[in-house]
């Protein structure tokens, strides 16, 4: 009867043998996966590393792109403002140039009607110096 235990203990512990080896074998083989897995993660982990970095590059391009197109716009103000005042100058300066060109012709008007004052008053005296000649003749 001992025999008979020792044969069926032998047994249970073949067969206890056997399913540890398939769990080790299954072990063995989640072992590999996960470390595949592992793997792949550290390679997309890379993968993603190098495109936050490139990322980053991009993003100081633009920055400084931007940072660039800010002062080219602060330039172009200065510019245009200094233009307005050149503006407002050149208005101011044709207003006064208007009043002098107004002035000029009324001037002009003046001196037309001054002229021809005087030539029709030489006109009157030559006339009177022809009659006067005409009568001393």
């Amino acid at each position: 009867q001992q025999t008979v235990r020792l044969q069926q203990h032998n047994s249970s512990c073949d067969s206890t043998i056997a399913r540890l080896r398939e769990q080790l074998a299954a072990s063995s083989d989640d072992r590999e996966r996960l470390e595949d897995e592992l793997h792949d993660s550290q390679l997309e982990a890379d993968g993603l590393r190098l495109q936050l970095q490139q990322a980053a590059k991009q993003a100081d391009s633009v920055q400084a792109s931007l940072s660039s197109a800010r002062n080219e716009a602060e330039r172009l103000r200065a510019q245009l403002s200094d233009v307005q005042q050149q503006l407002q100058q050149a208005q101011a300066d044709v207003l006064q140039l208007r009043r002098q060109v107004d002035t000029l012709e009324s001037d002009k008007a003046q001196l037309h009607t001054e002229l021809q004052t005087v030539s029709d008053e030489l006109a009157s005296t030559q006339a009177d110096a022809e009659l006067e000649r005409r009568q001393v003749a």
